[in-house]
């Protein structure tokens, strides 16, 4: 009984994606500018429109409905980029700015320049800013995350720091691309680091 059920869910699915793929992929190409966005959230958007198959409207309806899906998957994709950049402006606020190589107003977060910075560090540096810088957790709390002392994790915190803003000038000076993996390693926290 169940069998025949997944079948017509099969089959229905595979009418709304013939259909509508080609116009959901113009919409968000057109909004996105950027053919990565585009195929992610698109599929974000069908697996939504597989998961709620059965409430999937009739008739012209179901445009209509895919659309809304695919644009509410869109906000949330810009609403992550906007965190993102905005966790960007936190840890530059919080890193030592008596050297003028990290002055704020001539930093623009979505430039690329801050992360590559940032994933050139050790593993264990990383950890240490995103603990206090992006968490907002205090020395103590972070500390104890850790298993150090507060001592240790303020002197873990300054190094890190340091070696954030060298890697900063370095990369000010000599512009890289950013590494393909580095996605992978900053969300390792033992991974190999590059310098």
């Amino acid at each position: 009984m169940e069998e025949p059920r997944l079948g017509d869910q099969v089959a229905r699915f595979e009418e709304v994606f013939e259909a509508h793929d080609g116009t959901i992929m113009a919409y968000l190409r057109r909004r996105s500018g950027s053919d990565i966005d585009t195929e992610d959230v698109a599929a974000t958007t069908f697996m939504a429109v597989w998961r709620r198959i059965d409430a999937l409207p009739a008739g012209p309806d179901v445009h209509r409905w895919v659309l809304r899906i695919a644009r509410g998957n869109l906000s949330n994709l810009e609403r992550g980029r906007r965190r993102q950049r905005l966790l960007w402006q936190r840890l530059f606020n919080q890193l030592p700015t008596e050297r003028a190589s990290l002055d704020v107003l001539e930093l623009r977060p979505d430039d690329g320049l801050a992360m590559r910075a940032f994933v050139r560090l050790r593993p264990s540096e990383r950890e240490v800013i995103r603990l206090v810088a992006w968490d907002g957790m205090s020395h103590a709390e972070a500390a104890e995350m850790l298993g150090c002392s507060e001592n240790a994790l303020n002197i873990r915190l300054h190094r890190a720091r340091r070696s954030l803003q060298r890697q900063f000038d370095a990369l000010r000076s000599s512009p890289q691309p950013l590494p393909s993996d580095a996605g992978e390693r900053m969300g390792s926290a033992d991974g190999p680091a590059d310098a």
